[in-house]
């Protein structure tokens, strides 16, 4: 077989076998002429919600489709889709489209600012929803209980500052008051200095009780001073101080109603939502919807880490992001240990071996997928003593002699290698950019329409002009920057669509020698 010259000399001799070839070991997940999933409930229900009507783009249901057989397949799936083109409607279509046939629960994992608009398009598009926001260890609970008896789709909605956050289990907390009690010993080398024993009848022949009265310490309520006291009315008694502390849950009191508890804070440590949801809620979550992932790209990110936590406690998930990967290598590393942990693992990284150290497992493991996958930039910096270095270039990086001396440093630089996208998100990823869209969208066409201003408007925008041209008079043989002919212009730029709500405009005074000695009005 004659070898080819280059490389368009190749695809025109090879190309079809190689197109054969490629296509016996890629086979797409879905294809253009596969059926596409009944998305009727969802654009109904969004429809009468909003007030108009609701239906997804041929584009759209595409990827919903690519999606759903990614998830199927994979239960991880990546939505790397531009901004505008509909990512949360489309991972909601997804979601109902793979649960809807039996009682889901869905948590939906996004940055704090958008939590409530993810509820509203939660409760548009999905049928019969419920919706809740996570705000704090409480909420959870209380979804989980009603997870339990609700028969309806459930949804829960945690910002990821949330979600890494710890929580504060209540302590029994009380005030202290001196009380003389009965105690009774088992001997006399139990008695402490204070102690007034009174004798009792003993128990037995072989060892006999011992009484005293001793002054102690007893929990009472730090709102009505009431003391605090276990058992009925007929048989109560006092609760001592240090053993109230040791429990594990405080008391009402029944005198004012004080629930008598303080934070963990020093206690123990605390729990945080997410590992609270992987280690008692396991099973709990069909689904995983992680919004903007790429703000989770750092190795050692607490944030980065919870989502990782939840996606291990969720059957499926599905990662929506715009800009997945910022020019390096790099941006990838952290979520697909997060995401895809055996796909790593099958090209030879292994993080387990790799414990034991302050720096995580995963930041000491990115020199090697960097230099894989992306590109490491080597300087190295020579210093010569005498004429035994030739300069040919040759250089054995870290070696150190008597004569010569080396040293390299790493640091990555932006470059993507082909295969990071090959190996890692070819059949776990659904792209989508906004020019897809663009043969379905309405024209947008901009008009400007002139509008005069009202007598009262032109008055006071020509009075502040002139207040502002005084002043501009004014400096101008003053000494230092004026710096109010920009103040002017926006000024009075702003001033015709806001002539409200403004505070006076001041600007810098200084002094005869051209030093600044404070501010004044100067509008």
């Amino acid at each position: 077989m004659p070898l080819a010259r280059d490389l368009n000399e190749l695809i025109q001799r090879y190309g079809g076998a190689i197109a054969v070839g490629a296509e016996s070991v890629l086979q797409p997940r879905h294809t253009p002429s596969d059926p596409l999933p009944d998305l009727a409930p969802v654009e109904t229900c969004r429809s009468k919600a909003s007030g108009r009507p609701f239906t997804f783009y041929p584009s759209q249901r595409e990827k919903i489709a690519g999606a759903l057989a990614g998830l199927k397949a994979k239960s991880r799936v990546w939505m790397i889709c531009d901004c505008g083109t509909g990512k949360t409607a489309m991972s909601l279509g997804a979601a109902w489209t793979l649960l809807h046939r039996r009682c889901f629960r869905l948590l939906v994992m996004c940055p704090g600012h958008i939590v409530r608009k993810w509820r509203r398009e939660i409760e548009y598009m999905i049928p019969g929803v419920v919706c809740k926001i996570i705000r704090n260890f409480d909420d959870m609970m209380k979804f989980e209980s009603l997870a339990k008896s609700m028969t309806a789709p459930m949804v829960a909605v945690i910002g990821k500052d949330t979600a890494k956050l710890g929580f504060d289990v209540d302590r029994p907390c009380a005030s202290k008051r001196k009380m003389k009690l009965h105690v009774r010993l088992n001997a006399e080398s139990e008695m402490l200095p204070g102690d007034v024993p009174t004798p009792i009848k003993p128990f037995n022949r072989e060892a006999a009780e011992i009484e005293v009265i001793r002054v102690v310490e007893v929990a009472c309520c730090p709102r009505c001073g009431k003391i605090i006291q276990d058992g009925d009315e007929e048989n109560s008694e006092p609760v001592i101080y240090d053993e109230y502390i040791a429990r594990n849950e405080p008391t009402i009191c029944k005198n004012c109603g004080d629930k008598m508890l303080t934070n963990a804070r020093g206690f123990r440590k605390n729990p945080h939502i997410d590992r609270y949801i992987q280690r008692k809620m396991e099973g709990v979550f069909d689904l995983l919807i992680a919004d903007e992932i790429h703000e989770l790209a750092a190795a050692e990110s607490i944030q980065g880490n919870t989502f990782g936590t939840l996606a291990s406690a969720c059957r499926y998930t599905l990662a929506l992001t715009g800009t997945l990967i910022g020019g390096q290598a790099l941006d990838l590393h952290a979520p697909l240990w997060r995401m895809s942990a055996e796909l790593l693992n099958q090209r030879g990284f292994n993080i387990q071996n790799l414990g034991g150290a302050r720096i995580s497992a995963i930041a000491r493991n990115q020199r090697g997928f960097v230099t894989r996958y992306g590109v490491m930039e080597h300087q190295i910096v020579r210093s010569c003593r005498g004429e035994a270095d030739d300069f040919t270039g040759r250089v054995q990086r870290g070696a150190c002699g008597r004569r010569k001396q080396y040293k390299t440093n790493e640091r990555p630089r932006p470059g993507i290698s082909p295969d990071l996208f090959n190996h890692f998100l070819l059949d776990r990823a659904v792209f989508m950019s906004l020019d897809e869209l663009g043969p379905a969208l309405p024209t947008l066409e901009r008009v400007l329409i002139p509008c005069s201003v009202s007598r009262d408007l032109s008055d006071a925008y020509k009075k502040l002009d002139g207040e502002l041209r005084d002043a501009i008079k004014s400096r101008a043989n003053g000494k230092g920057p004026p710096g109010l002919a920009a103040t002017r212009v926006q000024a009075l730029d702003a001033y015709l669509d806001k002539p409200w709500g403004w505070s006076p405009i001041t600007a810098p005074m200084y002094n005869e020698n051209g030093q600044r000695c404070g501010t004044e009005t100067v509008a």
